[in-house]
């Protein structure tokens, strides 16, 4: 008996082995990223989803921590804004939607599908919206077979997956399907695990990358739509979870994070290599994205700094087309420069900020506000190696005071850039 129990352990210490040596086997490179700041929403702030239509942002459902719309409740319903990539501002439609946040949305013959999600007071809904920009109407399609809330989802062609989630008892497996030209519910094969979730599609795949059960997940699961079968391929660098996915060309962008809120990755489906990014992204949790053209827009989040819950209405964009060209910069960001947090923050009337540069470069640094308008720049000249430290005042460059609130400072050194938040009190 103990021979059988000790080849028994022999074969699981072997699996665990090999399962081990094959993650940490994966291609993982360094780069970095520079984001650029893009006008900000109004309304949605974490759990809402941006999609596109043409070449038009529209942005919905979430939380609503700073107003509502003349005429509209507050909490009880949720809006609609719109942004043509040529206009610098966002526009809210003149359209109520039930109020959810978690929710997901789709785009299926030219109509946005707002499906499942959850209440401020936390109740969850299986209530499916279609509104049509056109006619700027909504309708009911046929509720959702449970209700869902933090689930996954994509389109293909009239059909929308809506993949695990949460339901008002557990985290679940379910993997449903609407049909938007029937409006029909049906079932596919159920995802291995039950989690909240993120999904994408590419090249006639559906991929979950991430997930939380009780636990952040590392998991990359395939789904082949033509055999109906779930995947294990790997796993993540790191686990993720309330984060999204956003897919350009071959690779699949991975955005935000739980517990690193600055976690932005890329695997590439076709060597299944990441690549992990330092960047000035001012990390948040619960965005939503949306790829238009060659630029991946992160919109809104939130963030809990040492318990500080911060709501964000912020939007930074990447280039794509540097993203997936730029060659391995074999972490040239820590080597060339540290960046340190600001000391004391929260401050008033003033705070310190420090960097270490570890060979000359041309720097600069500047000040931005909640909305990523740029209000003061410190420096902005070339320094040869060695520590620094800037104080700011808390006024912009017309030497006026500034209000309180949180802020961004950002460092660039030779094309690499860096950015941290601090929080002025009056």
């Amino acid at each position: 008996m103990w021979r059988k129990n000790l080849k028994i352990m022999y074969l699981l210490f072997v699996m665990v082995f090999i399962s081990l040596i094959s993650k940490s086997f994966a291609q993982i490179t360094l780069d970095s990223l520079h984001l650029s700041w893009e006008p900000s929403v109004w309304y949605g702030t974490n759990g809402q989803r941006t999609v596109v239509i043409g070449n038009i942002l529209y942005h919905i459902g979430g939380t609503f921590a700073y107003g509502v719309p003349y005429g509209f409740s507050f909490h009880q319903d949720s809006y609609i804004e719109y942004k043509d990539p040529d206009e610098d501002y966002w526009r809210a439609k003149p359209i109520r939607l039930l109020g959810r946040t978690y929710i997901n949305a789709e785009v299926s013959d030219g109509k946005i599908y707002i499906l499942g999600g959850q209440s401020i007071s936390g109740e969850i809904y299986d209530v499916v919206e279609i509104y049509d920009p056109n006619s700027n109407s909504v309708v009911q399609g046929t509720p959702m077979p449970i209700p869902k809330t933090n689930a996954g989802s994509v389109v293909i062609d009239s059909l929308i997956y809506i993949i695990g989630g949460r339901d008002p008892d557990s985290f679940s497996n379910r993997v449903d399907v609407y049909n938007t030209k029937t409006n029909i519910w049906s079932s596919v094969a159920a995802l291995p695990i039950t989690a909240e979730t993120e999904a994408c599609y590419l090249n006639g795949k559906i991929y979950v990358i991430g997930g939380y059960n009780g636990q952040s997940l590392d998991i990359i699961y395939e789904y082949d739509i033509q055999t109906d079968q779930w995947t294990l391929i790997g796993h993540t660098p790191y686990p993720v979870s309330a984060h999204k996915l956003a897919v350009y060309q071959n690779y699949i962008f991975v955005i935000g994070d739980y517990t690193d809120l600055n976690r932005i990755m890329r695997f590439n489906v076709m060597d299944k290599s990441w690549t992990i990014y330092s960047s000035n992204f001012i990390g948040r949790r619960h965005t939503s994205v949306a790829v238009l053209g060659n630029k991946l827009y992160i919109i809104a989040g939130n963030s809990n700094h040492d318990g500080v819950v911060q709501d964000y209405r912020i939007v930074q964009s990447i280039d794509l087309t540097a993203a997936t060209t730029i060659t391995n910069e074999q972490a040239r960001l820590p080597q060339k420069f540290e960046l340190y947090q600001n000391f004391p923050n929260p401050f008033n009337p003033s705070t310190n900020i420090s960097y270490r540069l570890k060979q000359p470069a041309f720097v600069t640094l500047k000040i931005y506000n909640s909305l990523g308008q740029e209000v003061r720049t410190l420096i902005k000249k070339r320094q040869p190696t060695g520590n620094y430290n800037l104080n700011w005042d808390g006024k912009n460059d017309d030497g006026l005071s500034l209000p309180g609130g949180s802020y961004f400072y950002e460092i660039r050194i030779d094309g690499l850039s860096k950015a941290k938040k601090m929080i002025l009190i009056k």
